[in-house]
């Protein structure tokens, strides 16, 4: 973004024949570009939440395989209550935002 700033300026002070267009487009391509660079920052906090969550899920899912191996209630609520409370609720609430 610096390059683009010191080639805008370096157009005024070479007395470009319209200033004030290549100030507009020197500003609109920094706003778009930190637009791109915030969305880019969104997806990827995402897509880390969803890793996360998915390995969060492949472990609880080997454990529900294996749950003949261990004494659980035949309610499973009380075990997956605390999961969820641990676990999927702030995930949720960070991919809400």
């Amino acid at each position: 973004m610096a390059q683009i700033r010191m080639r805008a300026d370096a157009l005024i002070g070479a007395n470009h024949f319209d200033p004030q267009s290549v100030r507009n487009i020197s500003d609109e391509v920094t706003t778009r570009w930190q637009n791109l660079v915030s969305f880019a920052e969104e997806r990827h906090r995402l897509a880390q939440a969803a890793v996360r969550f998915f390995k969060t899920a492949e472990h609880v899912s080997y454990f529900l395989c294996y749950k003949s191996a261990f004494r659980l209630p035949s309610d499973f609520r009380f075990i997956l209550q605390p999961f969820f409370i641990l676990h999927a609720r702030p995930l949720y609430t960070n991919i809400r935002g």
